[in-house]
C-alpha cells in the first residue's frame, strides 16, 4: 500500500513540475504600456481623491500605484498599507530613468524630510520637501508641491484633483494636478519624518 502511494505521489509531483512555468517579472513600463485612458475620458471629467484624516499613529509605509502612462506624464495614487487613498500624484513619463526628464523606476525607497535649497533661495515660507534616498542613477528626487510636469525634473507631485487637457497660464497641459499644497501638507501630517515608499504599476 505504501509503495503504491509513493508511486502516485511521484507521478503527481512529476506532472506538477513539468507543467510549472516560471514567470518573468515584466520590465518597467514604457510609453508602449497599455494606457488606462478610460479613467481620463473628456476634459470635463476630473479625477479626485478624498484625503484621509490625520491619525494618532503616523504612517511608516505608503504605496504609490501608477495607473496611467503616457508620453506626457505618469499618473498615480498614494495609498496606505490598507489601501486607503491619500492623494493623487503626477510624474514625468518614463524615459529610461534619465536625469531631469524621466520618472524614477518602480521600487522601494526610504523617504526623509529635507529643506530644499531651491525653495530657501526663492524665499518660500515652507521649504520642507520629502527626499527619496538611494534612487539608482539619480539624485535630489523629491515629493513636493506642483501642478504640471513643468514643475518637476524627475520628482513626484501631490494633489487631490486631476484635470485632463487643461490650460494654465496660456499653455495647454495633458494633465493638471490641483490642491497640491493641501495634499502635500496632509501627506506630511500623516507620515513619520522617515518612512518607506513602494512604487508599483497597476
Amino acid at each position: 500500500m505504501i509503495k503504491i502511494l509513493k508511486i502516485i505521489f511521484s507521478m503527481l509531483l512529476s506532472s506538477f513540475l513539468s507543467g510549472a512555468k516560471l514567470t518573468k517579472q515584466p520590465a518597467f513600463v514604457t510609453v508602449n504600456q497599455p494606457q488606462h485612458k478610460e479613467k481620463l475620458v473628456g476634459s470635463s471629467l476630473p479625477i479626485k481623491t478624498k484625503p484621509i484624516k490625520m491619525t494618532k499613529k503616523l504612517l511608516k509605509d505608503i504605496y504609490l500605484e501608477r495607473f496611467n502612462y503616457s508620453e506626457n506624464g505618469t499618473l498615480g495614487v498614494l495609498k496606505t498599507k490598507e489601501g486607503k487613498k491619500i492623494c493623487l500624484t503626477l510624474e514625468e513619463p518614463w524615459k529610461d530613468n534619465q536625469n531631469f526628464i524621466s520618472c524614477i523606476p518602480e521600487g522601494f525607497y526610504k523617504c526623509t524630510r529635507y529643506n530644499s535649497p531651491k525653495l530657501i533661495k526663492a524665499g518660500k515660507e515652507d521649504v520642507e520637501v520629502i527626499l527619496l534616498e538611494y534612487v539608482k542613477g539619480r539624485s535630489a528626487v523629491q515629493i513636493h508641491i506642483g501642478n504640471t510636469v513643468d514643475d518637476i525634473e524627475g520628482c513626484i507631485l501631490t494633489g487631490d484633483f486631476m484635470l485632463k487637457d487643461f490650460t494654465h497660464k496660456g499653455k495647454k497641459y495633458d494633465f493638471f494636478l490641483s490642491s497640491s499644497v493641501k495634499a502635500f501638507k496632509n501627506l506630511k501630517a500623516i507620515t513619520e519624518p522617515k518612512f518607506y515608499l513602494t512604487i508599483k504599476s497597476v
